[in-house]
């Protein structure tokens, strides 16, 4: 898993930036740029969130 899953995973998800913002503890500014590649969050935070929405993914 890396960054460039994130955006992928969150709208298989079904998830806004903001209900991902609200799980990592950070603004919805900061998960687009995760998304973008304008930041790079820390490996474990990455980790936690896409585990995260890998488990919010609907069938």
């Amino acid at each position: 898993m890396n960054q460039s899953d994130l955006k992928p995973a969150r709208l298989a998800a079904g998830l806004t930036r903001s209900q991902v913002a609200q799980y990592a503890k950070v603004e919805p500014i900061t998960v687009y740029r995760w998304e973008t590649g304008r930041r790079t969050p820390q490996r474990f935070v990455l980790e936690a969130v896409l585990e995260w929405l890998k488990q919010q993914e609907t069938p």
